[in-house]
């Protein structure tokens, strides 16, 4: 896709007081090409545009070419050169006709009247020129002479090779055999006339550049199409994903290319539809060419295309959100006074519900059902983050713990919302003393446990802790905690 711009070629020669050149700028010094075309000489790709001295490929691919450049180097005794190119100066019929000399170096003349043609003869001092008198001129204009043989018009191009006849979409090329003129299959008559045009009078010269060659590489990632896709949406509504439509020069890899659709809240999961499958997908569409997705669970549902060219390049990052149902986490919002920064070693310390209570909230799931599901982890930072135990008071709404252990103390509560939705709260952070009770190991007192606290508050009955803990337990199988039972729950059990 990117444009190659050919400059002008240049042209190095000298010449002879009686020499004048044509197909060259002569008056200034640049000595710039006038006739010149550029051609690709390998076995290249042939999806390209070449508009003029602009190339662009549209493949990829190998590219070879060359300049070729003809220019004419004649006597300016016998030719002239005007804004049309050359003109043959004689006293005969040809005189003040513009001349155009072939590959083969032979000439044609070509007056508002006539159509003369000199074909070279090495070894003859002088060229003959004939006239072909068949051809009756009718006008001249822009290098196309309209003419008429034998009754019928043409339009006659003189090319590089030769001089081509049109009529209605048919072309004719003019032959000379060295006796005769024919156009097709007909003859043509001509008469003949010497000329004082010698084989050295005007020579025309067709150079050939060096090959100039170009590698032609894709490094565009495809351009992508325009998708529609909401924002939100509710649970179990079903939505349209909608099919790959993307460009690329050097077309679409198919196999490599799809659309992700990633899924992230109570859990997380990611569905891949491949462009090649896309049709036999089980929820495939065919009246609208999309694949019909529902949306089942509450959170974040990402979909993303991947496009890749045949080049093995990637389009840029093209995703689109929708967010389902409840996808907000909970909020715990502690206050300061809910623990103290210091404690002795063998204090208490309690913690009061009610605060609790108050600091969790969520957008959809009540404080109540928060509660279920509430989580107490006190952790020994100072002893490789032992946990430690102790059961809440449900009955006394508190949580109290006899701070048996010397340490820096983490407070960490959570909670899960009914969307699976879990937020932790770790900021509160408290120290415990060894000033009392010195001489105790502060690492021989408990062993590893986790504090669970669940306590629901329904009609103002409290249930226990025992009670609330099965219940808790029940809905969050997948957690997999393994808590201990307290030591009254132990007692009850006995």
């Amino acid at each position: 896709g990117t444009e190659i711009e050919f400059e002008t070629p240049t042209i190095s020669y000298s010449l002879a007081e009686n020499q004048g050149i044509l197909g060259v700028v002569t008056d200034d010094d640049s000595r710039s090409a006038t006739d010149y075309i550029i051609s690709i000489i390998n076995d290249a790709p042939t999806d390209y545009t070449f508009d003029g001295d602009v190339f662009t490929a549209k493949a990829v691919g190998n590219f070879t070419f060359v300049y070729n450049v003809k220019v004419t180097v004649f006597d300016n005794t016998i030719f002239s050169e005007n804004e049309g190119g050359l003109v043959y100066n004689s006293s005969n019929a040809a005189n003040g006709g513009s001349v155009s000399q072939l590959e083969n170096q032979d000439l044609v003349i070509l007056t508002d009247t006539a159509l003369f043609y000199a074909p070279l003869t090495e070894t003859s001092t002088d060229m003959q020129l004939y006239q072909i008198s068949d051809v009756k001129i009718i006008k001249v204009s822009n290098g196309v002479a309209s003419v008429s043989i034998d009754g019928k018009t043409y339009n006659a191009v003189i090319t590089r090779t030769g001089i081509e006849f049109t009529a209605h979409g048919s072309t004719l090329d003019l032959t000379f055999d060295g006796t005769t003129f024919r156009l097709g299959q007909t003859e043509l008559s001509a008469t003949s006339q010497n000329t004082a045009i010698s084989s050295t009078a005007i020579k025309t010269y067709n150079l050939v550049s060096d090959p100039i060659r170009a590698t032609v590489q894709d490094t565009t990632a495809p351009t992508m199409g325009e998708y529609d896709y909401p924002v939100t949406a509710n649970v179990n509504e079903t939505i349209a994903i909608q099919p790959i439509t993307a460009t690329d020069l050097g077309g679409i890899d198919r196999s490599r290319s799809y659309v992700q659709i990633s899924y992230r809240g109570s859990s997380s999961r990611t569905t891949t539809i491949n462009m090649s499958d896309w049709a036999t997908n089980d929820d495939y569409n065919a009246e609208t060419g999309n694949i019909d997705y529902q949306l089942t669970r509450d959170g974040n549902y990402t979909i993303t295309y991947y496009v890749y060219d045949n080049q093995g390049n990637l389009n840029d990052d093209r995703s689109y959100s929708i967010a389902v149902g409840d996808c907000e986490s909970p909020k715990i919002d502690l206050p300061s006074d809910l623990v103290e920064e210091r404690y002795d070693l063998g204090s208490t310390l309690t913690l009061d519900f009610d605060k609790i209570k108050q600091a969790i909230s969520d957008n959809v799931t009540s404080t109540d059902a928060l509660l279920e599901t509430l989580e107490i982890k006190l952790v020994n930072t100072s002893n490789n983050n032992k946990k430690v135990e102790n059961t809440g008071n449900a009955e006394e709404n508190r949580y109290s713990y006899t701070l048996s252990e010397a340490g820096t103390y983490r407070l960490e509560i959570s909670v899960r919302d009914e969307a699976g939705w879990e937020t932790v709260n770790d900021e509160i952070e408290f120290e415990v003393s060894t000033d009392a009770e010195g001489g105790m190991n502060v690492y021989e007192i408990v062993g590893t446990v986790l504090i669970v606290v669940a306590c629901l508050v329904l009609a103002g009955v409290i249930l226990y802790f025992v009670i609330s803990k099965v219940k808790k337990d029940k809905k969050r199988k997948a957690k997999g905690s393994d808590t201990k039972k307290s030591a009254d729950a132990k007692k009850k059990d006995k």
